[in-house]
């Protein structure tokens, strides 16, 4: 079995690296930020971004930009990078 640290026993050290709580608050910010606009370039929104309205299945379906039959638009992906 292996011996990591508990997130609780390092946290302190790595916000002190990373310049105290209000940096970190503010990567969180900014990352979220990356997030959202991500997913409103991709035309999702909240809900389908979770999966709580629609099923898996189509939410992946929708991703990969695949027309469902209900009539649904193609996502808008133009300039945005190829999933990984």
């Amino acid at each position: 079995m292996t011996n990591f640290p508990k997130w609780s026993e390092v946290r302190a050290d790595v916000v002190a690296a990373a310049g105290g709580e209000e940096a970190v608050a503010e990567a969180h910010r900014r990352n979220q930020s990356y997030i959202d606009g991500h997913r409103k370039a991709l035309g999702l929104s909240q809900t389908a971004g979770g999966g709580s309205s629609c099923g898996g299945e189509e939410f992946r379906l929708r991703r990969a930009g695949v027309p469902l039959t209900d009539g649904d638009p193609e996502p808008q992906t133009e300039g945005m990078p190829e999933p990984v």
